[in-house]
């Protein structure tokens, strides 16, 4: 998933399932910012990790790379009871998710939708003991762009 923030700065994410994040980076003019890039490594191969649910819950223990070293963390993710949404005048399931990060410095939340027939989460949220609830923009439109 390649998200474009319209200022100059695209961020490049490679998601397992949709919602596992593996591999997050910077592009500055079309090259990869080394300096940026942090990746997860999970205790388990992509194959074994679990497809989004609603209703169940499943716990990661984690190494994350990045620029700074290496540290360890939990990831719990528990996914809610599926709903759906309208967008585009398409009804599409989702199944709500919240993942809490846990390491040795610092705790955080993500809210995540989850839509299956996409095949992909949708960050809605995030909260940490800092600064506290941020709520993203709703998705008011799902558009498809060819090859």
């Amino acid at each position: 998933m390649i998200i474009d923030f319209g200022d100059g700065l695209v961020t490049e994410h490679l998601l397992a399932h949709g919602v596992y994040l593996l591999d997050v980076f910077d592009r500055e003019n079309g090259q990869a910012l080394a300096d940026t890039r942090y990746v997860t490594a999970y205790d388990v191969s992509v194959d074994a990790m679990p497809r989004p649910e609603a209703g169940t819950e499943w716990v990661a223990n984690v190494t994350i790379g990045e620029s700074t070293g290496t540290f360890a963390e939990v990831q719990t993710h528990n996914w809610g009871a599926a709903t759906q949404i309208t967008l585009s005048g398409c009804t599409y399931d989702v199944i709500p998710s919240t993942i809490r990060y846990d390491n040795d410095d610092e705790w955080f939340i993500e809210d995540i939708s989850y839509l299956p027939q996409v095949g992909i989460g949708l960050l809605t949220a995030y909260t940490d003991g800092v600064d506290g609830r941020y709520e993203y923009p709703k998705l008011a439109s799902l558009v498809a762009l060819g090859n």
